[in-house]
C-alpha cells in the first residue's frame, strides 16, 4: 500500500520562515533566504516586505513542486525544529 503524505502548506512555510536569514545590501534592500532551500529567496524595501515576499516564494515553490510531481523532497533536511513534516503531520493509507 502506498503511503500518503499530508502536510499543511502554511505550517511548512512557517517552518521555513523561522529558519530564514535576512541581510540588507549596499542599496538598503532587505534580502531574505532560507538556508539549504534552493531558490527560496526574496527581497523587499524593509523586513516585513521581504518576509511577505519570501512567504510567497516558499508557497509558490511548494505548489510548483506538487504540480510537477517533485514533492518527494518537501519536508526533508530541515531538522526537527523547523520541519513541519513530523510524525503527526504524516499519515499512511
Amino acid at each position: 500500500m502506498k503511503k500518503t503524505r499530508v502536510f499543511s502548506v502554511t505550517e511548512y512555510a512557517e517552518g521555513a520562515l523561522r529558519r530564514a536569514e535576512y541581510l540588507r545590501d549596499e542599496n538598503g534592500v532587505v534580502i531574505g533566504k532560507v538556508p539549504g532551500a534552493q531558490g527560496f529567496y526574496a527581497q523587499g524595501a524593509n523586513f516585513e516586505e521581504a518576509r511577505t515576499n519570501l512567504r510567497d516564494v516558499i508557497e509558490g515553490n511548494i505548489v510548483l513542486a506538487l504540480q510537477l510531481d517533485h514533492a518527494e523532497g518537501l519536508g526533508k533536511g530541515q531538522g526537527k525544529e523547523g520541519n513541519p513534516m513530523t510524525s503527526s503531520a504524516v499519515s499512511a493509507s
